[in-house]
């Protein structure tokens, strides 16, 4: 009986011993379990966090990219502004130091007579030239080509005939005559080309007054000009002291 009773408790110790075996592999694995489960959850987070601070990063990069290409942008705007300003003031300047124009009226023994627009500073020279050059009895010898030109004024050149007769003192030729020089345009005997020289007197006014002149005789007085169709009081005016009769 002893003896049973001996067996007995030693198969209980073996079965507790296997029971106690038993619970410590499911603490062991509920252990491990939870250890794993922990580092998922450790790693996940440290993944979220790194995941997160790369986007930060990037939107970083990106948004200071922009900022720095808006710099960059007015900067050359600015740049851009400064440099058409510059552009634009060199522009002006040029326009302002460019020379300006003038009108000469040129008349005579010229081939083309009239009004010319020349740039300002230009000499005689330069004019004639503009206007086809001179007949061949222009007294060139007598004209200071190298003069310098004025606005508004009349140049006639003469012939080498009027220069003998002394119609035009030297000195006067090639200036601004009947109207600085004294020189006057008699009206009883003045070829077209010399009465065109007045000032408002084109061709067909001048025209006019020959044919009064042929049809009435010479001018007795210089306001009878004033009977000449074309050639009102305002006109003769502007003639009356650089004619003669």
């Amino acid at each position: 009986m002893e003896s049973f009773l001996n067996i007995r408790e030693k198969i209980n110790r073996i079965r507790f011993f296997i029971d106690r075996l038993k619970y410590k592999r499911e603490r062991h694995f509920y252990l491990a379990v939870f250890l794993i489960a922990g580092t998922l959850c450790l790693v996940s987070v440290l993944i979220f966090f790194y995941q997160r601070n790369q986007v930060i990063v990037r939107e970083n990069i990106i948004s200071s990219y922009y900022e720095e290409a808006a710099v960059t942008d007015g900067v050359l705007n600015d740049s851009t502004k400064t440099v058409d300003a510059s552009v634009s003031g060199t522009d002006k300047n040029t326009e302002l130091k460019s020379p300006g124009k003038i009108k000469v009226y040129i008349c005579g023994y010229v081939n083309n007579p009239g009004v010319y627009e020349i740039d300002e500073g230009s000499r005689l020279a330069d004019l004639i030239k503009l206007c086809g050059g001179t007949g061949e009895q222009a007294a060139l010898e007598a004209v200071n080509l190298a003069s310098v030109l004025t606005d508004a004024a009349m140049i006639y050149i003469p012939s080498a005939e009027e220069i003998r007769e002394g119609k035009i003192p030297a000195e006067n030729a090639g200036s601004s005559i009947g109207i600085s020089s004294g020189y006057t345009v008699n009206i009883n005997t003045a070829t077209l080309k010399e009465l065109v020289t007045l000032p408002g007197i084109g061709e067909k006014t001048a025209e006019a007054i020959i044919e009064y002149r042929n049809n009435f005789g010479p001018f007795k007085s210089i306001e009878e000009l004033k009977n000449v169709k074309g050639i009102g009081d305002k006109k003769f005016e502007a003639v009356k002291d650089k004619i003669s009769i």
